[in-house]
């Protein structure tokens, strides 16, 4: 068995057992169309000002660009803040799982994801949502450093995404056993195939067709409302 072959993740089939992935090539985003895992939002519902589609416009702008339906180019630039905000709080459990893909193509998100969790200014985030961001920014840890030669092969290098969370989650670090056994103990928390649907996560990110130019643009969150272009 080859390095690699150890760190590749094991697939979770319905009936609890494991299998090893058929290729550790990504399938062409056949997963795409199969049955997303997640766990259903338990929280109040997003009813923010952005709607799914603008949600899903700022992933597309940031490189995130599996989720339908693409940009026509008329939603609602968001910021960092208000796209991470805005996709913890949606009832779309493939939006959610989307935050780790997001976090994995931009390190500096994660962290910022973690400023907003940690931020005790307003307005607040309701518990359910820094939960949500908790999980995903730490599934990300995980993901990175378990997928690390595959994610640099597609993407480039990248920082490492820091440690944070772990240790109020009761999680392992994320250097043991290259973030598997972290992934691992996270996705046994949930009562739903969660390790399927992030495999899906790198599978989707490593086939998806992006399209250029891109159409939506990119808000810093020190961009002011109204400014003049």
């Amino acid at each position: 068995m080859t390095k690699d072959e150890a760190r590749t993740p094991r697939h979770i089939t319905n009936n609890g057992h494991s299998a090893p992935p058929a290729d550790d090539t990504p399938s062409g985003g056949e997963s795409f169309h199969g049955p997303f895992h997640g766990e259903p939002f338990h929280g109040q519902p997003f009813h923010g000002p952005y709607s799914r589609d603008d949600l899903v416009a700022g992933l597309h702008a940031r490189g995130v660009c599996y989720l339908a339906p693409t940009p026509n180019g008329d939603e609602t630039p968001l910021t960092g803040d208000e796209l991470i905000a805005g996709i913890a709080q949606a009832d779309d459990a493939r939006l959610r799982f989307a935050l780790a893909g997001l976090f994995l193509l931009h390190p500096e998100l994660a962290a910022q994801a973690a400023s907003l969790v940690d931020a005790a200014g307003a307005p607040p985030l309701p518990e359910s949502a820094r939960d949500e961001i908790r999980k995903q920014y730490v599934a990300a840890m995980y993901l990175q450093r378990l997928w690390r030669t595959h994610l640099r092969l597609h993407f480039g290098e990248a920082p490492l995404i820091p440690e944070h969370f772990i240790q109020e989650m009761g999680l392992p670090l994320p250097n043991v056993m290259h973030g598997e056994l972290g992934l691992r103990t996270l996705c046994e928390r949930s009562p739903y195939n969660d390790w399927s649907s992030y495999q899906q996560v790198i599978d989707l990110l490593s086939s998806q067709p992006c399209a250029e130019p891109r159409v939506i643009p990119i808000l810093s969150n020190t961009d002011e409302e109204g400014d003049e272009t």
